[in-house]
Order: structure tokens, then C-alpha cells, then sequence
């Protein structure tokens, strides 16, 4: 099977699934024609929000299932749910972050960030700062780092700031699970090959 004939099976099981948990869909598409507008517009969706993964795609319709609505979202509403939340990436609360951190920093700490949020974090906040300083000192400023951390790990832009989380089986783990998760998905990596392998099917029926 090529990357065109995965792309439509994606997109048609996405549509077909829509169709589904939402019985009242024909309000938003009473007709063929505005159904393969529909495509179109989501399509142009995605690409504006820089939706390339199908694994955020799963994430918008595992979150749609859920909803007690029975008409059919904007675009816009579904590509909100597309980020993968931080339970499902394994990232620790705010406030348990900074616990994590404060205790990595000590001078006699194992290193065990637990994830590596949380180091970039504590890097840029600064770690000599974390293990001696008061919380009302050093908490905004680590929130401020960890939020910011959070968001690139969730968007594949953050990398390993040390080769001790290597080695480490916490984050062994969770580098292997980002890598499966991404494997089944490499044709989509690219706005100008997701919009060519996708136009296949903007002339498709459900």
C-alpha cells in the first residue's frame, strides 16, 4: 500500500468516523457537494495549524467521542483536541514538576528528572536556584520554563539537554514510546507532502 492509499484510508475513516458520533452531521453537510467541501476546508485546516501527524488526528477523535453534542464541530474545535494531553505523554503536573525539580537540583540528587520537561525547566531557571532559594522565588520562573518545555515536547520540538537522560530508564521509555508512536505516520512529515499525498481525496464519496 503506497502513502496516497493510507492517506485516504485516514481521511475517509476520519469523515466516516464524524458521520458516526455525530448523528445530526447532515446539518453541517446536507449535501454531496458540501460534504467534499467539507474535506476540502478541514484539509486547509490542518495544514494552517500544522496538523501532519495522524497520532493528533486520533487524539481529536478520541476526544470527540466523548462529546455529548450531536452536531458536527467546526474544523477549528477539532484540531484543539488534536494535541495529545499531558497524561497521555506521561508529563507530571505543574506543581509536581517543581518538586521534581527542586529535588533533582539538590547537590546530592540522583538526577532523576522523570521527564525531561522538567530538566529544560529547571535549566533555565536555573538549578543552583531551585535547590537553595525559597518557592516564592523560583516557582513563577519555573512554571514560566516548564509550560514552555511542555508545549515543544508536545509539538517534537524539544531535545534531550544532557546525555544523562539517555541512560536513563524513565526517559529510555519515553523516547522509545515518541518514536513508535511517530513510525506508522513518517508520510505526513512535510506541509507539501501531506497536501500532495491528501488531495487524492478531496473527490472522494464517504
Amino acid at each position: 500500500m503506497n502513502d496516497n492509499q493510507k492517506t485516504s484510508i485516514i481521511i475517509n475513516m476520519l469523515f466516516r468516523t464524524l458521520t458516526s458520533i455525530f448523528p445530526a452531521f447532515r446539518q453541517a453537510w446536507p449535501s454531496e457537494p458540501d460534504f467534499q467541501d467539507a474535506k476540502k476546508e478541514w484539509l486547509k485546516a490542518f495544514i494552517q495549524a500544522d496538523i501532519t501527524d495522524v497520532y493528533q488526528i486520533k487524539e481529536g477523535v478520541n476526544a470527540f467521542r466523548l462529546m455529548q453534542n450531536p452536531f458536527v464541530p467546526s474544523p477549528g474545535q477539532f484540531i484543539a483536541l488534536c494535541k495529545p494531553s499531558r497524561i497521555s505523554l506521561g508529563i507530571p503536573s505543574t506543581n509536581e514538576a517543581y518538586r521534581i525539580a527542586c529535588l533533582a537540583s539538590g547537590k546530592f540528587s540522583d538526577k532523576n528528572w522523570v521527564h525531561s520537561t522538567i530538566e529544560h525547566a529547571a535549566i533555565k531557571t536555573g538549578k543552583l536556584d531551585l535547590s537553595t532559594k525559597p518557592e516564592i522565588f523560583t516557582y513563577r520562573i519555573f512554571e514560566k520554563h516548564f509550560e514552555e518545555a511542555v508545549q515543544d515536547f508536545i509539538d517534537g520540538k524539544l531535545q534531550s539537554p544532557s546525555k544523562t537522560l539517555i541512560d536513563d530508564s524513565c526517559e529510555t521509555r519515553e523516547i522509545e514510546k515518541q518514536k513508535e508512536i511517530k513510525k506508522d505516520f513518517s508520510h505526513v512529515n512535510s506541509h507539501a507532502k501531506f497536501m500532495e499525498d491528501m488531495n487524492i481525496l478531496l473527490d472522494m464519496k464517504p
